[in-house]
């Protein structure tokens, strides 16, 4: 994979017909005034969420991971995993 690919992996979104739609197993890792950071099971991506994007709220734990619930017309748009690295910068 060329690292112009890398940068474009999606955020995989999944679908419970019970809960709603949601992002499966990220790890918490900050937040900022308006958006949520986490990271993925390998903890060498991130990826920011608004926090108007979701529904159900977050566990402030770093250690184990959690599904976030997103308002479901918001499963249309594309969240992006970036390396951590640049998520610093």
């Amino acid at each position: 994979m060329d690292k112009r690919d890398n940068k474009n992996e999606i955020v995989r979104i999944s679908y419970n017909l019970a809960k709603g739609t949601y992002i499966r197993n990220v790890y918490y890792e900050n937040e900022t005034e308006k958006d949520i950071i986490f990271k993925n099971n390998n903890f060498e991506k991130s990826c920011l969420i608004p926090k108007s994007f979701v529904q159900k709220g977050w566990k402030r734990n770093k250690k184990s991971p959690q599904n976030i619930y997103i308002s479901s017309y918001l499963s249309l748009l594309k969240i992006y995993w970036q390396k951590y690295d640049t998520m610093n910068e």
